[in-house]
């Protein structure tokens, strides 16, 4: 049984969040510290200290992001003017 089975919810964190998380590591601070003083798994923190590393952060983040927001707000088909980029023409 996976955690969402259980009632669980996976935890959504800003960008700036994960940033200064992975500054506090980078600054020399322990990485299971920050993770416990943060409420967040050690392993979420050391993979974002790993992607930032790489570069990848924020590509991802914004990604996920965008991909969240897309769905969330997708045009409805009933609705012609979300689909045209200009007046609809009768």
């Amino acid at each position: 049984m996976s955690k969402t089975d259980q009632g669980q919810h996976r935890a959504r964190y800003t960008l700036e969040f994960k940033m200064e998380a992975v500054r506090l590591v980078k600054a020399g601070q322990e990485a299971s510290v920050t993770a416990r003083v943060l409420g967040m798994p050690k392993q979420t923190l050391s993979n974002w200290v790993r992607l930032a590393e790489k570069g990848e952060l924020l590509v991802l983040t914004l990604v996920i992001n965008w991909k969240k927001t897309s769905r969330d707000q997708a045009p409805s088909i009933s609705s012609p003017c979300a689909w045209t980029t200009g007046p609809i023409k009768h």
